[in-house]
């Protein structure tokens, strides 16, 4: 699995980087869409990241239910 995951990797930045010239004309609407998943795909990562974190945090830290103080509400 790692092997397929870092030639997919390998190939798409090939594939990315390594193209002669397009010719293309990338008007105000598409430089503003990559803008946006530019910014969507930050956030998601920072999302995802953090909730790893937490989660890693309180498996440190011992703690079962992090999120959770007791069954009747948290008294």
């Amino acid at each position: 699995m790692r092997k397929i995951a870092s030639f997919t990797g390998l190939s798409s930045a090939y594939f990315l980087l390594m193209n002669g010239s397009a010719f293309a004309y990338l008007d105000p609407g598409t430089g503003s869409m990559i803008l946006q998943g530019i910014i969507g795909g930050a956030l998601t990562v920072s999302v995802v990241v953090s909730g790893y974190y937490y989660r890693l945090k309180g498996w440190l830290s011992g703690r079962k239910n992090a999120g959770q103080d007791s069954k009747d509400g948290g008294e």
